[in-house]
């Protein structure tokens, strides 16, 4: 008889179903500082354990997790998108073991530095070394959603995630 997560394809042997990564909560923080802003997403305990929280203090890098993100300006009358940017992050642990943090920064980070209003490794929107395209406006405030897209060396990538619809503001 056969356990769960075994196959007759491999010769009974168990085949594993890599970790499903999980991500809640995506949200945009702007920094007084243009178009500086920072993003952070919530992960559960479970995804907490399967990625290796334990070992990793606040704002260091998950060296094993990377982000997918799609910047999209909104419109704000209907909530449609105007434009999008993408980049590929890598992911810091938050303040706390359920919070992460994206930065394109390449070693481990500071609160200083990932959250700080002037910090070295916030995110800027016109930096087209880190996104595809610089999809702000010289008009005033404007609004923006981002799609996240957790993923790792061994699990199976997350759903997408959005911030709030209707987008966040960020001044240009």
């Amino acid at each position: 008889m056969l356990g769960l997560g075994q196959s007759l394809a491999h010769g009974g042997a168990p085949s594993e179903t890599p970790f499903k990564l999980v991500i809640s909560n995506v949200q945009i923080t702007q920094k007084p500082d243009d178009e500086s802003f920072t993003i952070r997403a919530f992960i559960s305990s479970e995804v907490q354990a399967e990625v290796g929280t334990s070992g990793l203090s606040s704002y260091q890098r998950y060296t094993n997790l990377t982000a997918d993100l799609v910047m999209n300006r909104i419109d704000t009358s209907d909530n449609s998108v105007e434009a999008s940017a993408t980049a590929t992050l890598n992911v810091f642990r938050g303040p706390s073991a359920t919070s992460i943090q994206l930065s394109d920064a390449t070693s481990d980070s500071s609160f200083a530095a990932l959250l700080n209003n002037d910090g070295a490794d916030t995110l800027d929107m016109t930096d087209t070394n880190v996104f595809s395209q610089d999809i702000t406006t010289a008009s005033g405030a404007q609004a923006f959603r981002a799609d996240v897209v957790l993923k790792g060396t061994g699990f199976t990538d997350s759903d997408s995630v959005s911030s709030v619809a209707s987008g966040t503001q960020i001044a240009p």
